[in-house]
């Protein structure tokens, strides 16, 4: 006899976004580019599985009751930005690339035998089991290219960051509590 429950919920997220600016003039000229990409993905479920108040059961062989949780997200956020200015007085040139990436697996699993009467395996056990085997898989990058070229002179100032944050919670539990329970085997 089997009672199961199981979570296999599944994201798979891809992100990009790109910027550009480019002037080009005969006096001083700024060019601005700022590129972000932010992604968030959340994955929460309930999952249960048990035997609850009942007043006989009984099996020949083995009873399971078990939870499991195999949820995944599969992440990809990419940010570029291309900054070019050029002048035949001053330039200047600004290139920002940024990328954020946040994941959460949020699961509550339960397997349990409570309260049976009687509940017996006969030539076999009684297995109560909760299992999270939960995965976050995440890539966040980030590129920021920038050119500033002038006659008198130019300047150019360009950055990157990428980051990515995860979490994995919940609760997983399995339990037995009243009632009578036997395995002959």
């Amino acid at each position: 006899l089997s009672v199961t429950a199981g979570s296999d919920a599944a994201v798979d997220a891809r992100m990009g976004s790109s910027s550009t600016a480019i002037k080009a003039a005969l006096t001083s000229t700024t060019a601005i580019s700022v590129g972000a990409g932010i992604g968030m993905n959340k994955v929460s479920t309930l999952v249960q599985a048990y035997v609850d108040a009942a007043t006989t059961v009984s099996a020949n062989g083995t009873i399971r009751v078990e939870a499991e949780d195999t949820s995944a997200i599969d992440a990809r956020v990419k940010a570029s930005s291309l900054s070019v200015s050029v002048s035949g007085s001053s330039s200047l040139s600004v290139s920002v690339g940024l990328s954020v990436a946040r994941n959460e697996i949020k699961n509550d699993m339960t397997a349990f035998i409570r309260n049976a009467a009687s509940l017996t395996a006969t030539g076999g056990s009684v297995s109560v089991t909760a299992t999270e085997n939960a995965r976050i898989d995440a890539t966040s990058t980030a590129t920021s290219i920038t050119l500033g070229v002038g006659g008198s002179g130019g300047k150019a100032f360009g950055g990157g960051g990428a980051t990515a944050v995860n979490y994995i919670r919940g609760k997983s539990n399995a339990f037995l509590a009243g009632g009578r329970v036997a395995a002959t085997g």
